[in-house]
Parts: structure tokens; C-alpha cells; sequence
């Protein structure tokens, strides 16, 4: 069994207030959130945060680096494919969005 560690944000500056203030306005929500950001400034310990604090949590959290999916992956790893659909399919594969069914789809750096 994986253990998911708890997430604090860590700081006193009215900018992380308000960010844990719309964490917890949002995260009993069904809504679908984008968290925008420079790399590096914590998008994910916002999005962990918000997953541990959702009703959600516990169910499966699937992060996909962008930056790092060539766009002839993009299809099949996001989707999914079936035995014998190309060269190479030796087994069905289910794809990111059908893996976080349910749960969370965490898209890190998808502007890169």
C-alpha cells in the first residue's frame, strides 16, 4: 500500500494565506482547477494540497510531465490503446485519463 505523506505549504506572507484560503473554498468542490505558475514556484505542492484536502484524496493521483511526452506519445499516452492497434502494442495500455478516473489528472509543465 502507498502512503501519500501530508502536504503543508509552508509561510506567513498574505499571498500563501490566500492561496490556503482557495484551497479550502475550492477543494470540496467538483470543479476542475488550473493552477498557473512559473516553473519552480510549487504548482504541485498546490495541487497535493488541494488533492489531500478533497474528497478525492485516497483516490489515484496520475502526474503527467508535459514537457517530457514527445507529441507522437501524446495520443496513446494520454488515451490509452489496444493490443495490435500499432507496431510495438504487444498488451492494452490504459491511458492517463482513464488512470485517474475518479481521482486526480495532475498536467505539470504543459506549456512547455
Amino acid at each position: 500500500m502507498k502512503v501519500e505523506m501530508e502536504i503543508e505549504l509552508i509561510g506567513v506572507s498574505q499571498n500563501i494565506k490566500q492561496i490556503r484560503k482557495l484551497i479550502d473554498q475550492v477543494a470540496d468542490t467538483d470543479l476542475n482547477i488550473v493552477v498557473c505558475g512559473e516553473t519552480g514556484v510549487g504548482k504541485e505542492v498546490v495541487v497535493r494540497s488541494l488533492y489531500q484536502k478533497s474528497k478525492r484524496f485516497g483516490k489515484p493521483f496520475v502526474k503527467v510531465n508535459c514537457a517530457a511526452l514527445p507529441n507522437t506519445l501524446l495520443e496513446s499516452e494520454m488515451f490509452g490503446y489496444e493490443k495490435g492497434a500499432f507496431t510495438g502494442a504487444h498488451k492494452k495500455m490504459r491511458g492517463k485519463f482513464e488512470q485517474a478516473d475518479s481521482g486526480v489528472l495532475f498536467l505539470d509543465e504543459i506549456g512547455d
